[in-house]
């Protein structure tokens, strides 16, 4: 037998004789980023965008410093591949490069605690997680997250090894980039406090001033959300903080755990969250006298107990915001396995098989689904519910198109259009490329209020879209107008009806005040 060692640890896996060499680890790694990023790029052109897809992708119609919702990021990149096509696959680019991009620097944060082999185990298992496959196929704020999240983690991981002032500094930058993707970078400032102080190799940039200086290059590179929030008046602190924070209560966060258990088994694969699991025991039992997995335990567990406290108190909450909690947890699960591989073969090659066989069922299904009418068909109800399938949300737009041109013709040039829904009408938006000008009076405040889009003007016509999927929200948002349904669409995929959109003609009657609808929240607040 062979040890394999790093550059500064010895590693404590023992790999067979028949395994001298770690360079096929890293080509293995290379290809498979490669084979996948190709099928990423194949999966997004197969599909128009979605309505979540089209809400942020109508953000980048409007450039600004920030939005209500989330960080400039997704806005930004959206704005840059989209110059010169506004299709669904330029809008996408950036989140299947950036997805070969988090994998390479998964790899790397991987061979440089462990070995190439473990590296190429984390990439592997990166790529069969459906949280991770899903979002480097759809527009959305954690695909430029996850890179300068883990290119964080180097970073980190540079100030146990490293004494030079400006590492420091180039930590901070990564930060900040991460910040402007997604509130949650926040947590990579608790991280590194853990790890510098839990570092003997690291504790002492606690006395040193670039240590410090690095915050406030993080600072700056974020001042873009904190400049806008200032000028508006904190309103995605409010969003993030209050609105969607149920009161404490212990019996309703424990109504909320199954759901919350179930999410994360189906997200990141009933066949890994096991192994994930398992990773994270290890690196905890063996942080006490392993560096390496001290660095993977304070980089993960933290982060992941304070999501889930967080998930469990959100009223909306959604599954895949442990993404990067599990990021760590990947090179962990995957230093279980390489252990396994060593010990039982037999048994890790089976395992690792049936994992990447449920991969290319996933990738497989993708591809079947979104091209083809088969679930629809085939599988039963129990199995497949089409009202929940966001694949729906992509079909129809041709004709939906088509009557909202027939109709607005009718109502003269002044027409606008709205919708109640801010999904629905920034998807509404991008897909009639604003024009007619779309708004958005939903009940509730979302960022069509803070680009003057909130509101209809009161002295035009108005063709309000309701789509089945949002369910019936005209009468709250055309308080003070009285409308005509003009015309009635039915999306079928094969014999389902796939969506259903109703069109009304609405006008203001009398001189009731139109501009808040019962219980908006006020956007001037």
């Amino acid at each position: 037998m062979t040890v394999l060692r790093s550059s500064t640890q010895p590693s404590i896996v023992s790999l067979p004789e028949a395994l001298p060499s770690t360079r096929p680890w890293r080509t293995g790694a290379l290809t498979l980023i490669g084979v996948m990023t190709i099928l990423r790029f194949a999966g997004a052109a197969s599909t128009e965008l979605t309505d979540t897809e089209g809400y942020y992708v109508s953000w980048s119609r409007f450039p600004d410093w920030s939005y209500y919702d989330h960080p400039p990021m997704v806005a930004w990149m959206t704005w840059l591949t989209t110059r010169v096509s506004h299709s669904a696959l330029h809008a996408r680019i950036v989140p299947v490069l950036c997805a070969g991009l988090a994998e390479a620097l998964l790899f790397q944060l991987g061979a440089r605690l462990f070995s190439e082999r473990v590296a190429f185990l984390a990439v592997g298992l990166h790529v069969a997680i459906p949280a991770y496959f899903f979002t480097a196929l759809l527009v959305n704020p954690e695909a430029t997250l996850a890179p300068s999240w883990l290119l964080a983690l180097l970073l980190l991981d540079d100030l146990r090894r490293h004494r030079e002032a400006t590492r420091p500094l180039w930590l901070g930058a990564a930060i900040g980039l991460a910040f402007l993707s997604k509130y949650t970078a926040v947590l990579l400032v608790p991280v590194t406090l853990l790890v510098v102080i839990a570092s003997s190799g690291a504790r002492h940039w606690l006395t040193r001033p670039s240590f410090y200086a690095g915050g406030l290059v993080a600072l700056a590179i974020a001042s873009p959300v904190a400049l806008w929030n200032a000028y508006h008046g904190w309103p995605s602190l409010e969003l993030h903080l209050v609105e969607r924070v149920a009161p404490p209560s212990a019996l309703e966060m424990l109504e909320r755990s199954g759901g919350v258990a179930a999410g994360q088994l189906v997200l990141f694969h009933p066949a890994i969250v096991p192994l994930l699991l398992g990773g994270a025991a290890v690196v905890a039992v063996r942080a006490r006298h392993d560096a390496r997995h001290r660095f993977l335990a304070l980089a993960s567990l933290p982060v992941l107990a304070f999501l889930a406290t967080a998930m469990l108190r959100v009223r909306d909450a959604e599954p895949h915001w442990t993404m990067v909690g599990f990021l760590p947890l990947l090179i962990g699960a995957a230093v279980l396995l390489d252990e396994l591989l060593a010990r039982a073969p037999r048994l890790a090659t089976t395992y690792a098989a049936a994992c990447a066989a449920a991969t290319f069922v996933l990738i497989a299904a993708t591809f079947v689904h979104a091209l083809t009418g088969t679930f629809e068909r085939t599988l039963p109800h129990v199995v497949y519910d089409g009202s929940r399938d966001a694949v729906h949300e992509t079909l129809g737009w041709t004709e939906l198109r088509a009557a909202i041109d027939r109709a607005g013709r009718h109502l003269g040039p002044r027409v606008v259009v709205a919708a109640a829904h801010n999904v629905f009408c920034g998807h509404l938006l991008v897909e009639l490329d604003d024009r007619p000008e779309v708004y958005c009076p939903s009940v509730r405040r979302t960022q069509f209020d803070f680009i003057g889009r909130g509101e209809p003007p009161v002295d035009g016509p108005v063709l309000f879209i309701e789509a089945s999927r949002d369910g019936a929200l005209r009468a709250a948002a055309m308080r003070g107008r009285v409308c005509t349904r003009v015309d009635h669409l039915e999306i079928a995929r094969g014999e389902t009806e796939a969506s259903r959109y109703e069109i009304f003609a609405c006008e203001v009657v009398g001189s009731g005040d139109a501009s808040l609808a019962p219980g908006r929240l006020d956007p001037a607040r």
